[in-house]
């Protein structure tokens, strides 16, 4: 054989394992739409308001049909041409000491209503307003004319120490709750919608199926990528099939490097003593679950590591959600694999006002859009997540939106049952550093403790 042949055969041989690899002959395609009943009067309007819906997602040319390399990207470079948006962060003092932030901005445009919307974003693991997608999300939704507020979870801002010897978990909804309730005091008069992306899509649910009062006040939720069962999930998590153990790798390592900023607190001697912690044992962990067995079950109090995680999953608790949901997941997401999405789809056959959308491509919070190598500034998701926002706030203007059905129990945001607290909030100017700072105190109250249905292709 000739070497000019062999070449030959060697680059055809390359060139078709990078199509495979890259899946180049995969066709795009419109995402698929689940619902009870699709001809409601609530479903059509989103669709019709919603016209990404009912349109081919197309990633970019090259790249984009792999979900490995979506996520990839999603997590090294984060969104292109990423904005820095301007925004206030507050600091509340939580009755166990911890000290919860979170960043609130303002609208840059009134919105097309004239009335006042807010978008309160939950972030995923670790994640935080500082994060690329989140800027992005944040700045977009400005532009929309909406207040755009994120919960920072409690360990993952570098910048912010910890007051008491406890990060975020998985599953807590506490900290969500008191942020829906200070910015119900700072407006008062605002719609607000949850959005919640990965682990941020599992407390969303949570919260609002957990305690089906703190529906009242919400007008619609959005969950991105999440897992709703981590007991389910764990097997799945610990194979190398799809590359999953070597993504746990790299989140477990993420973990333990916040865990590590804030040692001298969570390793407190009291609280090794009390709950059995090994600090070798945490920081030798190489799997999520290993570091939950390891820490975050001990810390919290429960039993096994399969009770904390059946605890702070939403899968049980996602049939009580009675508001206006859209859930969103993507069949390439090497995290999140199909066999979880089983919740989601038998969810939708009962929920009138959950929205299931199942797209080809689009990774793990990737969803980048068009182009050959560069994609859009704005991804998919980002745009997804503003048409079903306007969608709902207009439909709330026409008086045809949806309400919870227990917005017969309480007429009140608050929860008329929960004892008062006071607490202690600091304010910051966060776009150019720590700025014009000013205290006051302000009165919340305490948290409680705490399948396929009209599927088809567009």
């Amino acid at each position: 054989m000739s070497p000019i042949l062999a070449a030959g055969i060697v680059f055809l041989f390359f060139v078709c394992v990078l199509v495979k690899l890259l899946h180049l002959t995969a066709a795009a395609s419109a995402p698929l739409i689940y619902a009870k009943d699709r001809s409601t009067q609530f479903v059509q309007s989103v669709l019709t308001l919603c016209p990404i819906l009912q349109q081919t997602y197309v990633p970019p040319l090259l790249w984009g049909k792999s979900g490995h390399i979506q996520t990839f990207v999603y997590a090294r470079m984060g969104r292109v041409n990423m904005p820095a948006p301007n925004g206030i962060r507050h600091t509340k003092i939580m009755s166990d000491g911890a000290t919860l932030t979170f960043d609130l901005h303002e609208p840059l445009v009134p919105h097309v209503t004239g009335e006042s919307y807010c978008l309160l974003f939950c972030p995923g693991i670790g994640n935080n307003s500082e994060s690329p997608y989140v800027r992005t999300l944040v700045h977009y939704a400005q532009n929309n004319g909406y207040i755009a507020a994120v919960l920072n979870h409690i360990g993952s801002l570098k910048n912010v120490p910890i007051t008491s010897p406890r990060i975020f978990t998985y599953g807590g909804t506490e900290e969500l709750d008191i942020v829906r309730r200070e910015i119900e005091l700072l407006h008062p008069k605002c719609g607000m919608i949850l959005v919640g992306c990965s682990m941020g899509g599992n407390i969303v649910v949570k919260y609002l199926g957990e305690n089906v009062k703190r529906q009242t006040g919400i007008l619609a939720a959005v969950s991105i990528n999440q897992g709703y069962d981590v007991n389910k999930a764990k097997p799945f998590l610990l194979s190398w099939q799809n590359l999953r153990r070597a993504y746990i790798y790299v989140m477990t390592r993420n973990q333990k490097n916040m865990i590590r900023r804030h040692k001298e607190q969570l390793f407190d001697e009291n609280i090794k003593s009390s709950t059995g912690i090994n600090e070798d044992e945490v920081f030798a962990a190489s799997t999520i679950a290993e570091l939950d067995e390891a820490y975050t079950r001990r810390r919290h109090g429960y039993e096994s590591v399969e009770e904390y995680y059946h605890h702070n999953s939403c899968f049980s608790v996602l049939s009580n959600v009675q508001i206006p949901f859209l859930v969103v997941n993507a069949e390439d997401d090497p995290i999140v694999p199909t066999a979880l999405l089983e919740c989601p789809l038998q969810a939708a056959k009962s929920l009138s006002n959950m929205i299931f959308v199942l797209t080809k491509h689009g990774g793990h919070l990737g969803f980048y859009e068009k182009g050959i190598l560069r994609p859009n500034s704005l991804t998919w998701m980002d745009r997804l997540i503003i048409e079903y926002a306007n969608a709902i706030t207009t439909l709330h203007q026409e008086g045809t939106l949806p309400k919870s059905p227990y917005d017969a129990i309480t007429n009140s945001t608050m929860h008329p049952d929960d004892d008062e607290e006071e607490t202690h909030t600091h304010v910051a100017d966060v776009s150019q550093g720590e700025t014009s700072i000013s205290n006051r105190s302000s009165t919340t109250k305490k948290s409680p403790s705490g399948c396929v249905a009209n599927g088809v292709y567009e």
